[in-house]
């Protein structure tokens, strides 16, 4: 019988949101279980064995400068009959758009780690009756966490540094990771002091949307280098499309504002969902591009129109 896999996909985003509310009572401080890793993260999974799945990253609850709470949530349609499958998760600075950035490490494998989360809702009782795998868990990302972490780049004058809470599945039976990398991730903002030694941390999300309802001058060009890093994530239900709409429909950008807030923008952040169904932010886009100046004009399109 065929699997209807929005419905599936459905039913874990509103688990999920329901339990995100009841999580903010407190959380517990996980075991990690270190694994060595290089420098590149895992290696590519061999695709053509591979079962369907879905999966979702995101913060759960925020607690700013001391650190996060980070739900990973996974569907596996189908799986190898027989296979275990566990969550894990690796932590990558986030360097450029669509570039694999250094995998942060600790003393032991100071080239990069990737953590298996023991508290991943799963192992055996994970399968429905259709034999499908749901797992999930939450991370605690702290910023004493992030102190212990190795394999830093030399940010030099940089104070404000986006990570990358990678989520994985891993099939334990054949050995192999059912995921690629930087599928998905949640973000960070992570502050540095003078020293190069971690300071704060929060939600990159509620960073951008406390921008947009507070706008700060001196931060403006934090905004547009932090944005024009980001990686792949699914912005559907998330903060960052309202947020960036917020802002141009603002008073507070200059138009010069306008244009480079346009530029360091991804066409993924304005189309939502498999059937490019367009947001709110797209319609804001759709008027912006109806003004006479042919830059404006350029990036627009680009963003309606997926890129091409």
């Amino acid at each position: 019988m065929a699997i209807d896999w929005s419905i599936a996909e459905a039913l874990l985003r509103i688990q999920m949101k329901t339990e995100r509310a009841l999580a903010c009572s407190g959380h517990v401080i996980l075991g990690l279980l270190i694994l060595p890793m290089t420098v590149f993260g895992q290696s590519p999974p061999a695709g053509e064995h591979l079962p369907e799945l879905t999966i979702e990253c995101e913060v759960e609850r925020d607690c700013p400068p001391m650190g996060a709470v980070v739900t990973i949530g996974i569907h596996v349609a189908q799986p190898s009959k027989g296979h275990l499958y566990v969550l894990r998760y690796e932590v990558r600075v986030q360097e450029q758009a669509g570039v694999l950035g250094p995998l942060l490490g600790d003393a032991s494998f100071p080239k990069g780690v990737s953590y298996d989360v023991d508290n991943s809702e799963g192992k055996e009782l994970a399968r429905d009756g259709s034999g499908n795998f749901n797992l999930k868990a939450t991370i605690d990302m702290t910023r004493e966490k992030l102190r212990g972490m190795t394999n830093w780049p030399d940010m030099g004058q940089q104070r404000k540094v986006v990570v990358a809470i990678e989520p994985h599945v891993y099939d334990k039976t054949a050995s192999l990771y059912v995921t690629p990398p930087s599928l998905s991730p949640a973000f960070l903002l992570v502050t540095m002091d003078e020293s190069g030694k971690v300071k704060s941390l929060q939600s990159y999300e509620d960073w951008v949307w406390n921008f947009s309802l507070q706008f700060k001058r001196v931060d403006f060009p934090i905004l547009i280098d932090t944005l024009s890093r980001l990686g792949d994530f699914d912005p559907v239900g998330r903060q960052l499309p309202r947020a960036l709409a917020r802002m141009l429909e603002g008073d507070d950008l200059k138009p010069e504002d306008h244009l480079a807030l346009l530029r360091a923008m991804r066409p993924e952040w304005v189309l939502h969902g498999k059937l490019g169904l367009e947001s709110g932010l797209a319609q804001l886009l759709e008027e912006l591009g109806a003004v006479d100046d042919a830059e404006t004009q350029k990036e627009v399109k680009r963003l309606l129109s997926g890129g091409d």
